[in-house]
């Protein structure tokens, strides 16, 4: 500007115009989440002349200029990113003015994935067939207008808004896991905003294998009665599955025709039948179940049949000795309890009864027709200087109303002293047979001692039990087996509690049950039978037999065969192993052969199964059962037998008319007069005819000399193997 000078004199010079110092070229960066009041830049100018400069800055959305302190800041919360070119303009009093830009960069703030969301790994079973959320991811950003959205880089996995708005990692709707395949997989995440600034991370699933299902009431038993309709319930099998999975049911069973079948969804086991043709006590249905994945099984249900009357047994009589009872015992003192075994017992009750010989023990003596118990009279206290007899046989009955088994055992009054005693004179103790060392039981032994300081010590007289001398309890001293011949069931012991000095006894009646240990055995694998094309029904072709072990009721054994695999039942098996002709086979023709199995089951349900082979031959006399353990030889097959004989047809034919033509033109004997004209060099004499005649002659006689075979009275041709 123009400046007059002092003094008064109009003399002027030009003044400096003001300048921008810092903007040539200036710029500044600044993230797109800066705030209102954010500080970017302070704009210097100068003047040399000190005049009062104005500075100002064209308008702009973003930011604000203060043209007093000429600092440059942001106006908004939050600038939308890219590059601003800010405009200055600074003037001095005199109009002088001068220019400058700003250069504003605004950078983009990256998404963030939270680290307390990812990296992180999660479990996920292999039969997982839902979408499900493995992981929610929790992102931010700094940028107030952009969009994060995230994905993944596994084809068995998605990410998608949770409905929580936030993205999340899931498994895909039957993604097709396989524990064996691929144990973990490794899910790499990448989060995008809006200005497609990203960060990433990984989530690893850890694949687990399928848990199976189990039975949770299974191995059982259950009892039904024979008047059970076809279509109830017996059972319900309970299972569990850890993951929730689906159960599916099935089974099998231990006979071919099964009265029992199981729902396969429910698990639920009806009766298919009515049960009161069934003969079978027992059946086992052998249950599995699967999850879709794995199966588990067989457990056995085992189901037995009430109502089917088998006859009660007495298991403890007889005895190998005679039951003592002192006189001085009280009344209803027990004498000797008689067990019975009846598997009925479920629907019939068993009731005991009893003889007495001579009469008179029925004074002194009675039995307990609910419980079997031997014991003395309530009424009548023994008495043994007024008794007539000293000794009593009891002939002991039980009945379930539909049979009985009567045994007998003898007792005999003691007459004893007076002296120290147990508190009974007659202790039981009962238990499974077992090995040396096993503990029987405890006779509950007890006794009473006028001297309080007095120690009992207890022993026993029978060699193959032990008694522990403090407690009474009862052990085996020996392997005891009642499969063994002569071994007792019931054993009586005489019971001694000494104090040291004196003694007092008591008998220990000992009952030792039979355990189905052994179980029935065929004498062969497989059974062959020969049979005719003209047998008839009923006829016996032979037996099959077994043994077992076992001895008393549990060696019993019932026979059965299974025809199911044949087109009609044409065989049957009686009680005792015998095969017979049910049904005729004529019309099946010779060589037919039925393959099937018997098989033996003992009172306990054990079993054994044999092959059984029938052949039928064209001829009216069946050749011996063969019973051996090998493989069939090759003419026992019946095929092999249809066409060796008809090859064998066939060479005799072909001998007999060689034979004839050799016979008709005298060839052997033309062959022989060659052979001895050659030894005696002269010429071979022709056969004169009647030779040829002589020599028929004699082969008709041979014929006749060698009878021809066996014929039955049907005049057919009986074939002997």
């Amino acid at each position: 500007m123009d400046r007059r000078l002092s003094g008064g004199l109009n003399v002027y010079r030009t003044g400096s115009a003001p300048t921008f110092t810092n903007l040539g070229g200036a710029s500044v960066t600044v993230i797109d989440s800066a705030g209102i009041g954010h500080y970017l830049f302070t704009v210097s100018v100068n003047d040399d002349d000190g005049d009062t400069l104005t500075t100002t800055m064209t308008a702009e959305t973003y930011f604000d200029f203060d043209t007093t302190s000429l600092q440059v800041t942001v106006k908004t919360n939050g600038v939308a990113p890219g590059t601003y070119t800010l405009n200055f303009q600074t003037t001095d009093p005199c109009s002088s003015t001068d220019t400058g830009v700003l250069s504003v960069t605004v950078t983009n703030s990256p998404p963030v994935i939270s680290m307390s969301s990812l990296p992180h790994y999660v479990y996920i079973h292999e039969d997982t067939t839902t979408e499900t959320l493995l992981r929610s991811i929790t992102t931010s950003d700094a940028s107030p207008s952009d969009t994060v959205t995230c994905s993944e880089t596994e084809a068995k996995f998605l990410s998608k808004l949770t409905p929580a708005s936030v993205y999340g990692i899931y498994s895909k709707t039957n993604p097709g896991l396989s524990y064996t395949t691929k144990k973990k997989y490794t899910i790499d995440v990448t989060c995008t905003d809006s200005y497609s600034a990203t960060d990433t991370s990984f989530l690893i699933a850890y694949i687990l294998p399928n848990t199976p299902p189990a039975f949770t009431n299974l191995p059982d038993s259950v009892s039904i009665s024979t008047t059970t309709a076809s279509g109830t319930s017996v059972f319900q099998v309970a299972t569990s599955d850890s993951e929730g999975d689906t159960i599916t049911f099935s089974s099998t069973c231990s006979v071919v025709s099964c009265p029992f079948t199981i729902h396969p969804n429910t698990g639920e086991v009806q009766t298919n039948t009515n049960l009161n043709v069934l003969t079978t006590v027992g059946y086992d249905l052998f249950i599995s179940i699967s999850d879709g994945q794995t199966t588990v099984g067989s457990r056995t249900l085992t189901v037995l049949i009430t109502g089917i009357n088998t006859v009660p047994v007495i298991q403890n009589l007889p005895l190998t000795f005679s039951l003592s009872v002192m006189e001085t015992v009280g009344l209803s003192t027990s004498v000797y309890k008689v067990t019975a075994a009846d598997p009925d017992t479920a629907t019939q009750s068993l009731t005991y009864s009893a003889i007495f010989s001579p009469v008179e023990g029925a004074t002194v003596f009675t039995v307990d027709s609910a419980t079997g118990l031997l014991r003395t009279s309530s009424a009548t206290q023994i008495d043994y200087e007024a008794l007539t007899a000293k000794s009593f046989t009891v002939s002991i009955s039980v009945t379930d109303g539909q049979a009985t088994d009567t045994q007998s055992v003898s007792v005999a009054v003691v007459d004893i002293n007076e002296a120290p005693a147990f508190s009974l004179t007659a202790y039981y103790v009962s238990g499974n047979e077992g090995v040396s060392g096993t503990v029987l039981g405890d006779p509950l032994l007890s006794t009473t001692d006028p001297d309080p300081a007095d120690v009992i010590t207890y022993s026993i007289n029978c060699p193959d039990f032990t008694i522990d001398p403090t407690s009474g309890v009862i052990s085996f001293a020996i392997d005891y087996d009642l499969d063994i011949i002569s071994t007792a069931s019931s054993v009586s012991c005489t019971l001694t509690a000494s104090d040291g000095d004196l003694e007092a006894y008591a008998f220990l009646f000992i009952t030792v049950n039979a355990v189905n240990d052994n179980t029935p055995t065929f004498g062969s694998d497989y059974y062959t039978f020969y049979t005719s094309s003209f047998a008839s029904v009923g006829d016996v072709l032979g037996s099959v037999t077994a043994t077992d072990g076992d001895l008393g009721i549990y060696g019993s054994m019932t026979y059965s065969i299974d025809q199911s695999n044949l087109v009609d039942s044409y065989f049957g098996i009686t009680g005792t192993g015998g095969m017979y002709i049910t049904k005729s086979t004529a019309s099946l023709g010779a060589g037919t052969s039925f393959t099937f199995t018997a098989t033996v089951t003992d009172h306990g349900g054990l079993n054994d199964t044999a092959g059984i082979t029938v052949i039928v031959l064209s001829t009216s006399t069946a050749p011996s059962t063969t019973t051996t353990e090998r493989y069939q030889h090759f003419i026992e097959d019946p095929k092999n037998v249809i066409w060796i004989t008809s090859f064998g047809m066939c060479a005799f034919g072909s001998a007999v008319l060689i034979g004839y033509l050799i016979y008709s033109h005298d060839i052997l004997r033309s062959f022989g007069s060659g052979v001895r004209s050659a030894f005696s060099k002269s010429k071979p004499k022709r056969m004169a005819k009647k030779t040829k005649k002589s020599m028929r002659g004699r082969r008709t006689q041979r014929k006749i000399t060698n009878a021809g075979p066996e014929r039955n009275h049907h005049n057919t041709k009986r074939t002997r193997l």
